[in-house]
């Protein structure tokens, strides 16, 4: 039986839409080819299969919301076993993929390294660089055309340049990152009240 395919240009997903279309991000050959490393936490191709598995198997559910995201945000991933999207998430939706990539990377800690902690902001500037990553592997064609070069998505960008495949991220560069985020109102907002994420591992 084919797959369901995504309406790119109507209503939001179905649930088989969303399962489909996230593991079709995660699965391509731009997503796969993301490995980098900071403090024992590796970003890669393994850890995105990881969460395509855990969708397909139950372990992390995929959910439409009934009211906007804080920060009117594509999708979010609560830190346990859900990623959450907009009631007008689509496919099409400027940077849909990337906040994909983003989003299953704070998931990929979760399936991967249970009973670990990483602080949020750090965690929030791996996603930021993942996804950066992502839009800059993906062909040029299929790139969000980054409207936006200053503050946050500048420091991302200039960050995800010089990160090359397998590298393990230093300090200047989670910097560089992590500055950025703070500089941004709308980012810096959702930190408050969650200085660390807590990995507990997905229920049984």
């Amino acid at each position: 039986m084919p797959k369901p395919k995504p309406d790119p240009k109507t209503k939001p997903p179905s649930q088989a839409e969303l399962i489909s279309g996230l593991a079709e991000v995660l699965l391509r050959p731009a997503c796969q080819s993301i490995d980098f490393s900071y403090h024992g936490f590796r970003v890669n191709g393994r850890g995105y299969r990881a969460v395509v598995s855990a969708v397909s198997e139950g372990k992390i559910h995929l959910v439409i919301s009934d009211k906007a995201l804080r920060n009117n945000a594509l999708a979010g991933f609560d830190g346990v076993d859900t990623i959450k999207f907009a009631p007008n998430f689509t496919f099409s939706a400027p940077a849909a993929e990337m906040t994909l990539v983003h989003e299953s990377t704070h998931a990929s800690f979760a399936v991967q390294y249970p009973g670990t902690r990483m602080s949020t902001l750090n965690n929030e500037a791996l996603a930021y660089l993942a996804m950066t990553i992502y839009n800059r592997l993906v062909p040029p064609t299929a790139q969000d055309p980054w409207t936006d070069f200053t503050g946050l998505w500048s420091s991302a960008l200039s960050a995800a340049k010089n990160v090359r495949r397998g590298a393990e991220i230093d300090e200047t560069t989670m910097k560089t990152i992590t500055d950025g985020i703070m500089s941004d109102s709308r980012v810096q907002s959702e930190l408050i009240g969650t200085p660390t994420s807590n990995f507990d591992g997905l229920p049984k």
